[in-house]
């Protein structure tokens, strides 16, 4: 007990003692000495006073005051040692010995957790600190491969429990691998336990380069394929490195790559072939001296299955026989092909599933049976087949399947990688301008041939939509670039230029056409539009040469390139020119060149007019009969392998013919693998949810595509197509629908399946080595791993919540550590134990996030992460780390205590008014007398 005090409630009341001690003391004093010196009179006296002093300070209201040392404040400190915070283990270490310091004192009782995936009291509680950071450092260290605060909470609340007045002050970087510490702090909050923060991040760790992410393609790939596996290599400096691929423990040499890789992150890509069928192990190794070799390897798995489940739907008997044919004959393919009419279609989804791919030909959106397009579907979007749609005709030629009506807003349009409906193709046009001497020239209507040059250009410029661009140059002795390709939502700066042309121009100059049609394909080669054009308005008399002998030095060379290297056409409106003179035959071969027209306007609107039909950019039909070479927009696609075509210019042309196609646009994210006429889709696939669809649009029954049906390249194109749209991964129904949610080392399994009286299911985890499972590993699911932490902590794999009845064997919760590839096994089993369902999944672990020197980007800051978590409890993130006294400010160190006597005193004046009566009215000895009478007393005897 310290500070003891006294107060008073009402202590002016204290000044009652005045006129009580007057009333006492005067009486007393007026008496005779003779009468005031007896006993009796002072214990009166003396009673008087007693009773007045205790009757006034009752009234005041007097009270006693003192305190008691608080030894309920509990302060626990958890602290984060996981790999990531040994970076900072001197700052963080630094902390903790000053806070402790402060903990010295005001009786706090203190205790020390560390913690990374799992935790260890390293200080029991105490309010002995002088040993506490000896303890902590010579503690056994918890599991520092990942950092789990979650857990470290969940762990401390236990702790803090029966503690009324408690603390956690949780030292860390914030970063968090495993669980998430929202998910507990609430619980933390309702037991008025406040967590305090110090965040002690991490310093530059120097060079460190790791694999981050592996991605498989999103095909179908089959054995002896070329597969392109793309990889992202994330280094904290420029570095030289070595990347090294795996394939069930094998290497591939011609996959491994040295390299410069920079600061931040790059994408890599190798390309390996699978030579079998089955489960495959990929490694890819880093070789790098660097700060975590634990990031340097990546595990993953690609699992190369071969799906052989075809069904064609037809709206015409007999339609899809060449396409099943054409399937079916190719060497070494083993398809099951099934053909049925799409009015007796299976309904169902799990009934498509039974089939890997479903082809529809010629099929429209009215001949599907009610309901079908959303089997369809769900068959793609949520399951992973793959669907493939052709083309065909009505009896009257129309088209059938691609009918822009039939199509319109329904779902099955939706699906595909293609719209059927009215457009043309963006464009892309520079408007060249003669602007030499002799366009200066009167001309009809007293306006010179540039004035009426000018007014058609304007004309041109106004047919275009908003998705095509448009340029200006002029044409002279040198050219002029008087506007760059622009978009034509911005119209009126390419009128401004037009207008603008032949005012403060100096007259005369020669016509070279040359540099002006060289300035131009260069500038339009650089914007992405199928359709590249270039208009030359002239009087038709260049000064440049055509082509010389030997060299092509002339004009001619510029026109050929841009047509060869970019398909950029040209034309050229020849204002005037006499068709019998040289210059026209000369200017009539260029444009041959260049796939484009020569106009010969007279001066007049007979300009405008041949500029607008020039200009008329004809609109995609809803199909067109006509014979064409197929354009294979990329030789590098695994639907192009084995196909034969020849290059001209900047496109690759297959070596068949096809004789008509269904106009379509593309959608924005499809994939255009193949063009017709014009850059229109020939065949395009995206993906979409988890399956793909493709189209083709043109027929496959042998109308259009006879002699392509025939040939083995369009066989081919066809087979590779179909291979191209298969599942990755089986889509066959299932009685078990499973989700596995990974966080690190934590995975969680989510099971459904029905269960009947007696049914359970059994689980099991395999660890697979070089495709191989080996079952010495294997873990059972239904039972929770016993062990002490040190037994835990060398385990790879281990269950806490078991799959059993107290879940109804719907959720397992397993832990694994090790870097692999692993193989769950799920049976759905009887009573009696017969198997009646199984289910099998791959997951891979590569390493710890704990090594991962990447933030995402979505990803919140530590330091905000903290402090909101904080917050959520009252607490804060300290400030100042030197000197933590932050932490024990909102505290209560002392306890204060009342005691109030006015009862006792009352007692006391009731005893001591009961006395003083007695004094007055009876004579009475002091025990002293009393005591000397008895002895004389008894010596008289």
């Amino acid at each position: 007990m310290f500070n003891l005090r006294i107060e008073f409630l009402h202590p002016w009341h204290l000044l009652l003692l005045i006129p009580a001690l007057a009333l006492t003391l005067i009486p007393y004093f007026l008496l005779s000495k003779k009468y005031r010196r007896t006993r009796n009179r002072i214990t009166s006296m003396v009673l008087h006073l007693l009773i007045m002093l205790l009757a006034i300070t009752t009234f005041a209201g007097m009270l006693f005051k003192y305190d008691i040392q608080n030894e309920e404040n509990v302060i626990l400190y958890l602290v984060d040692v996981s790999h990531s915070e040994e970076n900072a283990s001197m700052e963080r270490d630094d902390f903790l010995e000053q806070a402790l310091e402060y903990s010295r004192f005001d009786g706090y009782t203190v205790g020390v957790v560390t913690f990374g995936f799992d935790q260890e009291l390293a200080v029991d509680f105490t309010t002995d600190v002088d040993e506490i950071f000896k303890q902590y450092e010579d503690a056994e260290k918890p599991d520092t491969t990942a950092t789990n605060i979650a857990d470290a909470l969940r762990y401390s609340k236990e702790l803090l429990a029966d503690y009324k007045i408690a603390k956690i002050v949780l030292v860390t970087d914030g970063l968090e691998t495993d669980e998430e510490a929202n998910s507990v702090i609430k619980s933390i909050a309702s037991l008025g336990i406040r967590l305090d923060v110090a965040y002690i991040p991490v310093s530059d760790l120097g060079v460190d380069v790791q694999i981050s992410k592996v991605e498989y393609p999103d095909y179908h790939v089959s054995v002896g394929d070329d597969c392109a596996i793309s990889v992202t290599i994330q280094s904290t400096q420029e570095t030289d490195i070595t990347v090294e691929l795996y394939d069930n423990g094998k290497p591939n040499p011609e996959a491994t790559k040295a390299m410069t890789v920079g600061q931040g992150t790059q994408d890599i890509t190798f390309t390996h072939v699978f030579e079998e069928d089955g489960l495959h192990n990929i490694d890819f190794k880093i070789s790098k001296a660097d700060v975590y070799t634990e990031n340097n390897t990546h595990t993953s798995y690609y699992y190369l299955q071969e799906f052989d489940q075809i069904l064609i739907l037809e709206s015409n008997s007999g339609e899809s026989e060449r396409l099943k044919n054409s399937l079916i004959d190719k060497e070494g393919v083993k398809y099951d092909v099934d053909v049925q009419m799409i009015s007796s279609a299976p309904m169902n989804v799990d009934e498509l599933r039974e089939y890997d791919q479903i082809i529809l030909n010629n099929i429209a959106a009215k001949d599907m049976p009610l309901g079908f397009d959303v089997a369809l579907e769900m068959y793609v979007k949520d399951f992973g087949g793959g669907v493939f749609t052709v083309g065909g005709n009505n009896e009257d030629g129309s088209a059938h399947a691609y009918n822009r009506k039939d199509m319109y807003n329904t779902l099955y349009q939706q699906i595909l990688p293609v719209q059927a409906i009215n457009y043309t193709q963006p464009c892309a046009v520079m408007i060249i301008l003669d602007t030499s001497g002799s366009m200066r020239g009167g001309s009809a209507d007293d306006l010179t041939k540039l004035d009426w040059a000018k007014a058609g250009a304007s004309q041109c410029v106004d047919m275009l939509s908003e998705r095509d661009y448009v340029g200006i140059m002029t044409l002279s002795t040198e050219y002029k670039m008087m506007q760059d390709l622009i978009p034509c939502t911005q119209k009126n700066k390419i009128h401004f230029q037009i207008n603008a042309l032949g005012y403060g121009d100096d007259d005369g100059g020669l016509t070279n056409y040359g540099p002006s049609i060289e300035k131009a394909g260069m500038a339009l080669s650089t914007v992405d539009v199928e359709k590249r054009h270039i208009i030359i308005v002239s009087d038709g008399y260049p000064t440049d040469p055509f082509e010389t002998e030997g060299e092509k030095t002339g004009y001619s060379g510029y026109i050929r390139d841009n047509y060869e290297n970019h398909g950029i056409t040209l034309s050229i409106m020849a204002i005037g020119l006499s068709s019998s003179s040289a210059e026209y035959l000369e200017l009539e071969e260029a444009t041959k060149l260049g796939h484009g027209f020569l106009y010969n306007p007279e001066p007049g609107g007979d300009i405008i007019e041949q500029m607008r039909k020039d200009m008329n950019i004809q609109a995609i039909k809803e199909s067109t009969e006509d014979e064409f070479k197929p354009v294979l927009d990329t030789v590098t696609s695994p639907i192009t392998s084995g196909i034969e075509y020849t290059t001209e210019g900047s496109k690759n042309y297959m070596t068949v013919d096809l004789n008509g196609y269904y106009g379509v646009r593309a959608k924005k994210t499809a994939d255009v693998l193949v063009q017709g006429p014009y850059g229109v889709p020939l065949y395009a696939q995206w993906k979409y949810g988890k399956g793909m669809v493709g189209s083709f649009m043109s027929d496959l029954n042998g109308n259009w595509s006879s002699e392509f049906m025939d040939d083995v390249n369009g066989k081919t194109l066809i087979y590779n197509i179909v291979k191209g749209l298969m599942p990755t991964e089986s889509i066959r129904p299932n009685e078990f629908k499973v989700n596995l949610t990974e966080d690190n080392y934590t995975n969680r399994l989510s099971i459904i399946t029905n269960l009947e009286n007696g049914e359970y299911v059994s689980g099991k985890v395999y660890e697979i080595v070089e495709g191989a499972v080996v079952e010495e590993t294997a873990v059972s699911l239904n039972e929770i791993t016993q062990g002490n932490k040190q037994a835990l902590r060398e385990m790879n794999v281990f269950v806490k919540t078991a799959l059993d009845v107290t879940n109804n064997y719907s959720r397992c919760d397993l832990i694994i550590k090790a870097r692999g590839v692993y193989k769950i096994v799920l049976e759905k089993r009887s009573a009696d134990g017969n198997v009646l369902a199984s289910y099998e999944t791959y997951k891979t672990f590569a390493y710890s996030e704990e090594y991962d020197t990447y933030l995402e980007e979505t990803e919140i800051r530590p330091l905000d992460f903290l402090k909101a978590l904080s917050e959520k409890t009252g607490g804060k993130v300290i400030e100042d780390l030197e000197n933590p006294e932050e932490i024990f400010e909102d505290f209560v160190t002392a306890l204060t205590y009342t005691f109030d006597p006015r009862i006792l005193f009352m007692i006391l004046v009731i005893i001591f008014f009961l006395t003083d009566i007695a004094v007055r009215k009876f004579k009475f000895k002091w025990p002293h007398e009393l005591i000397q009478a008895w002895k004389e007393k008894r010596n008289s005897k």
